[in-house]
């Protein structure tokens, strides 16, 4: 009895490798199916052939590089888009499902001698190369629909790969063929198909299957065949060329018109940007590229809102497409909705998982929520692509600081500064990250570094007088204070904590005064009003001190110091 096993499944009339197909191929009275398996990063068995989902999915990327639940987001029907919810299984989904049990299961261990990704490249190269040739040679004679970009299909139906080798391998032979009678076919036709050689996709660049640009000097070869022959047809037969001469003179004449009509038309096309590519989108199915280009250059004139219509446009065509999803994030971060635009940069980052702006551009709507721990990873990404990119450097380092990881951020606040060491903004960071540490010493240099460079920094001269009263170099730091609440004198917390060194010089009259003006600039502050409190009841003033002491408990019930200043001075709290 002949046994029948199913290649990948019913193949030919479900998505390959997918329990829809396996499904499909009991149904249809197979004995068993043959299935491929790889390893995903997470070394989870899951059943695709190719060594990337890019062939057969909407994702990109290695299978080796990608999470099973990585994996799973995609949808696996690219050879079949009726399935939409055809996904890649994995190797025990296929064991246990219940209409595969009537079948016996068989396991294609790969040959690894066999590079199965670059065949299946090649495989599409060479069927875009036959067909840009027949392309190429249409446009020639026929040069209507006439577009920038032509994007890259992917995978060209089997039907106009046959015609376009069929095409070439016809009129090839026929130059061979007639090569004594005809030598200039032979220049002709080699000439056009030598000089698209270089260009006609052999080695892939971009996202285009040609250019009409491409054709300036092909297209020489073409006309060395049409008007040599022309010449020779007319040569043969001299005796009605006489009678035929006006006519062919009124056709070459209509045909000079009609390529007249024709640029005059495409001139139109090229009279701005945005009229060029909604040309493209007229002309072409699925010119993902056009609708991206569009999208940008509205995104450029400012209209967001156009711009995000055509960046979603290009995302329906062509799912895989980064760029596009990368700018529907810049948008709508652009808008300050950076929850909504932080997928958009996930989703660009698995089509493209090195783009190096999605991961910056992740980063910083992360961090724009507070969510640093998410950022750094991205951050990091960057640093390593640009390492000399100070504010990546700067916003790596800030976000390592925002999770406490003082130590991790000192490096690379110091690998900023050795590339530009006026930076403010760094010195700052860094000095910060310093006191953390209790490398007081260092900090104040730094402090010092950025007051040099911007005298008016008045946190920079808050937290100079802070770390230098930790050292116990009260002069200092008074004086650092002083600076800090004159530049700004409607900041409560620098006329406290100003009051603070003052009262631990004992100078008792200046610390109140600080305390009453940070009372009168945040009534509801409990710290002022416990301090002014406490500096009262030291110059003898009970009754005063304890009002403002209550006052602090009844703004902050839970102010133990407040509390116990109360108590010492025999007075019981607000009710």
């Amino acid at each position: 009895m002949m046994t029948i096993c199913a290649h990948r499944g019913a193949s030919g009339y479900a998505p390959e490798n997918t329990l829809e197909a396996f499904e499909l191929a009991v149904q249809q009275g197979a004995h068993g199916v043959e299935l491929d398996v790889q390893l995903t990063r997470d070394k989870e068995i899951i059943v695709v052939h190719d060594e990337r989902i890019d062939r057969v999915s909407d994702g990109i990327g290695a299978v080796t590089d990608l999470t099973l639940a990585e994996i799973k987001r995609h949808v696996f029907n690219r050879t079949h888009p009726q399935y939409e919810g055809a996904r890649a299984p994995t190797l025990r989904e296929v064991f246990l499902a219940g209409h595969l049990h009537g079948a016996k299961d068989f396991l294609v261990y790969r040959d690894e001698r066999v590079d199965y990704e670059a065949f299946s490249r090649a495989s599409v190269t060479l069927a875009n190369a036959l067909v840009a040739y027949a392309r190429y040679l249409g446009k020639t004679f026929w040069p209507l629909n006439l577009a920038t970009p032509y994007p890259h299909p992917g995978h060209w139906p089997l039907g106009l790969v046959l015609l376009g080798l069929v095409l070439l391998a016809g009129v090839t032979g026929l130059v061979l063929w007639q090569r004594r009678r005809h030598p200039f076919g032979v220049t002709g036709w080699f000439w056009f198909l030598g000089m698209l050689v270089p260009v006609i996709g052999l080695v892939q660049v971009g996202e285009q299957s040609l250019a009409d640009r491409y054709t300036y000097l092909p297209m020489v070869g073409v006309l060395i065949v049409v008007i040599w022959g022309v010449y020779e047809a007319g040569r043969r037969k001299a005796g009605r060329w006489r009678g035929l001469k006006p006519m062919l003179v009124c056709l070459a004449a209509l045909v000079l018109l009609g390529c007249v009509l024709r640029t005059r038309d495409q001139c139109r096309c090229w009279r701005g940007s945005e009229r060029l590519y909604r040309h493209a989108l007229a002309v072409s199915r699925n010119n993902f590229i056009a609708a991206y280009n569009l999208g940008g250059w509205l995104d450029g004139e400012g209209r967001t809102d156009e711009a995000l219509t055509y960046y979603r446009k290009a995302v329906e065509m062509q799912p895989r497409y980064p760029d596009p999803l990368n700018n529907i994030g810049c948008i709508l971060a652009g808008r300050k909705q950076f929850a909504e635009a932080i997928p958009y940069f996930e989703a660009a980052l698995r089509s493209r998982p090195d783009y190096v702006l999605a991961h910056e551009n992740l980063a910083a709507a992360c961090r724009e929520l507070g969510r640093f721990r998410e950022a750094i990873p991205h951050l990091e990404v960057v640093v390593k692509a640009r390492p000399e990119d100070t504010g990546v450097l700067n916003s790596l380092a800030n976000a390592l600081a925002g999770v406490g990881r003082f130590a991790e951020a000192v490096p690379y606040y110091e690998a900023s500064l050795r590339v530009r060491p006026e930076q403010v903004a760094a010195h700052y960071g860094l000095a910060n990250a310093l006191v953390k540490l209790g490398r007081a010493d260092e900090a104040v240099a730094h402090y010092r570094q950025a007051l040099q460079a911007k005298p008016d920094f008045a946190q920079a001269q808050h937290d100079l007088g802070i770390a230098l009263a930790r050292q116990g170099r009260i002069e200092e730091a008074v004086l650092a204070m002083r600076e800090a609440a004159r530049l700004e004198a409607g900041n409560a917390t620098y006329q406290i904590n100003l009051g603070r060194l003052l009262a631990a010089r004992q100078e008792w009259s200046e610390a109140i005064a600080c305390y009453e003006r940070a009372v009168q600039l945040a009534p509801g502050n409990a710290d002022a009003q416990f301090h002014l409190g406490k500096a009262l009841a030291a110059q003898g003033r009970t009754e005063a001190a304890i009002s403002h002491l209550r006052e602090a408990l009844r703004l902050r019930p839970d102010h133990a110091p407040a509390r116990q200043a109360l108590q010492a001075l025999g007075a019981p709290p607000p009710p």
